[in-house]
């Protein structure tokens, strides 16, 4: 049984020959470690700022071109079942990036003049929006910015699937490939507040501004899937560590109508659609859990999240994907303690399938290699079913 179809068996709910190993994201840096040579893999404020760097320079292909490689490397040389691809820059983004420095820059948009500015920082390898047109002109600078959305019409450009086409071609039906798509809701940006505000006080806009952003993302979505996409990962949080970030009713309202849309475009072209989301979402689990999606990514111990728990209840129709604890296991533990998390996860998570092993979310910069290396060979060392640990 090769990766890919031990991950797809683990999501038919049965039991492949051993457990599969994936991770939504490996940060540039420890990549770097782990491959010897300095490695774009996004996902990380470094990663950020250096996709900025080279795309302002005129570097984008070389960028796309290393990304690519490394992205597809790393996966290849940790023997991960699930692999996991953004999108590219575009060719021509239609935005022009200002004022770079090491702590940030401004990006504007060549149509509209929209900008924003985000600062990166270093030690905490974050980059934020911190301003923003959008933030300054409240309500009306996010009809100007739903305006130029659909005046840019929903075709993506094919240019930011260079890296799928050549993992796909490279992968040859090997490993199982999970590609994220454009997000569905504008979170973690300067305005998000703002947003929050607006599903309350302005429903007509809320309603506008989902229902293009759905467009968006499955405009991407499908092309994603004729490329060879086996499962879609749709990001976005939707809780903090005491609970959902907004009301259950707007969740229900706004959000998951968009997640049950892209569910059935997965589905209708027989693929596996996984949301990721931090926090502790029981409170909404039922909802959460019934929406369609096949997988959920994410499940973190320090906020609650029990993937014993989970497992019990949801098990049966959810793939779980996760809880290897990423924000006090991995980066501050010690090898013993990765190894002993990494064992109850398989023995919480294996029974009957439905399971892939990964960190809670991301493994970032603060994850000492000798960590997750740990939490690898182990999975390797005990995956194999029957689970005897």
């Amino acid at each position: 049984m090769n990766s890919k179809e031990r991950v797809l068996k683990a999501f038919e709910h049965c039991e492949p020959d051993k457990v599969p190993i994936g991770e939504m994201h490996i940060v540039s840096q420890v990549a770097s470690q782990i491959l010897g040579r300095e490695a774009i893999t996004v996902e990380s404020g470094w990663g950020v700022m250096k996709q900025v760097e080279m795309v302002a320079a005129g570097r984008r292909d070389e960028y796309v071109d290393r990304k690519k490689v490394d992205v597809f490397d790393i996966y290849d040389k940790l023997e991960l079942d699930l692999l996991t691809i953004e999108l590219d820059p575009s060719m021509d983004s239609g935005v022009e990036y200002k004022d770079i420095t090491e702590k940030g820059w401004i990006s504007v948009s060549k149509t509209s003049g929209a900008w924003s500015k985000c600062l990166f920082d270093e030690g905490s390898d974050t980059e934020l929006e911190v301003d923003s047109s959008i933030k300054e002109a409240g309500f009306d600078g996010i009809k100007k910015h739903l305006d130029e959305i659909e005046s840019g019409g929903f075709i993506p450009d094919e240019s930011r699937f260079d890296s799928l086409k050549y993992i796909v071609k490279r992968n040859n039906n090997e490993k199982a490939i999970m590609v994220k798509v454009p997000n569905v809701i504008p979170t973690g940006l300067s305005w998000t507040s703002l947003y929050f505000e607006m599903m309350y006080l302005e429903p007509e806009i809320t309603q506008r501004l989902h229902d293009l952003y759905l467009k968006r993302s499955l405009a991407s979505a499908k092309r994603a899937i004729e490329l060879g996409a086996d499962v879609l990962l749709v990001c976005s949080d939707w809780a903090y560590n005491s609970g959902p970030m907004i009301s259950p009713v707007m969740i229900k309202k706004y959000w998951i109508p968009q997640i049950e849309a892209i569910a059935q475009l997965c589905h209708d072209n027989d693929i596996y659609l996984m949301k990721h989301t931090d926090g502790n979402i029981m409170k909404i689990a039922d909802d959460f859990m019934g929406m369609g999606i096949d997988g959920y990514q994410g499940l973190e111990p320090t906020a609650g999240m029990s993937l014993e728990g989970v497992k019990d209840k949801y098990g049966d129709k959810i793939l779980f994907m996760g809880n290897v604890d990423c924000a006090i296991t991995l980066p501050f533990g010690s090898k013993k303690e990765v190894e002993a998390e990494t064992k109850k996860c398989l023995k919480d998570g294996a029974s009957d399938g439905g399971y892939i092993l990964a960190s809670c979310n991301t493994i970032q910069k603060g994850v000492p290699v000798e960590n997750y290396l740990t939490m690898i060979e182990t999975a390797h060392k005990y995956r194999s079913y029957p689970i005897n640990i």
